[in-house]
């Protein structure tokens, strides 16, 4: 393979890992001029630069006295966008504690650069320790993304629903949206149990806490409801309160 071919190769590798690309270095280590570095890098840089699909750009950091790859400027996510997500989901109490660990783990190691890494998982140590899952204690990815795929392909959906600590009621509904208030998930859909999706309903949909599903099942019967008549989880808020809404005012 031709060196300068193998040299670019390399570095472009390097590049896509995330790595600091420093001219001196690299002189040192492909035995070159670092000249030679640059008509490399500007290259790499031009090939980046002509194909927009790539939705990449080699700068130079002065931070980091280096160069390196970023998207474009308006959807680069930085460490300290990822730090304070961090910092609000961890407060949120929101999931059980494995998934939490497991989601802030996987933020940080895909997104936040190696060199900084420590820094971020150290300036939220105490919140990972101090970390308290709700009562229910039970993992909810799996019933959200279920959920989820339900309201995206409009799936009825068979459910078991706790309304009081004594009774658990059996429903078939229509799943329209999800939201997500003060710890707690909650799922708004249209009550079919005793009637086809009506008009009226259309316009008055169930709001369920999620903690509270003891069991469903995503059948193969579909409803369909049109673009104008589709539901907004953002309008849904403003026009409901959470804590009186249908299906959740008896489960305090």
């Amino acid at each position: 393979m031709d060196k300068k071919v193998e040299r670019i190769i390399k570095l472009y590798s390097c590049l896509l890992e995330g790595k600091v690309i420093k001219k001196q270095e690299e002189a040192e280590r492909f035995e070159v001029n670092q000249r030679t570095i640059q008509r490399d890098i500007d290259d790499i840089r031009t090939y980046f630069a002509n194909d927009m699909t790539l939705d990449r750009q080699l700068i130079y950091d002065r931070s980091k006295n280096g160069y390196v790859l970023v998207g474009n400027r308006e959807k680069i996510v930085t460490s300290q966008d990822i730090l304070t997500v961090c910092k609000v989901f961890l407060e949120s109490r929101s999931l059980a504690k494995s998934e939490m660990m497991n989601i802030i783990d996987n933020l940080v190691q895909c997104c936040v650069p190696a060199d900084e890494q420590k820094k971020v998982m150290t300036l939220i140590a105490n919140e990972r320790f101090n970390y308290s899952e709700p009562k229910h204690g039970r993992e909810m990815q799996p019933m959200i993304w279920d959920f989820a795929d339900a309201v995206y392909y409009q799936k009825m959906v068979r459910l078991q629903y706790k309304e009081d600590i004594a009774e658990k009621v059996d429903k078939i509904i229509c799943p329209m949206g999800m939201l997500f208030s003060q710890g707690s998930f909650y799922l708004t859909a249209y009550d079919i149990s005793d009637n086809e999706l009506s008009e009226e309903m259309k316009d008055n949909p169930v709001t369920y806490r999620m903690d509270y599903i003891t069991s469903y099942q995503l059948l193969k019967d579909h409803f369909h409801v049109p673009y104008k008549k589709r539901y907004e989880e953002g309008e849904f808020r403003k026009r409901v309160d959470l804590h009186n809404a249908n299906g959740w005012r008896n489960n305090q």
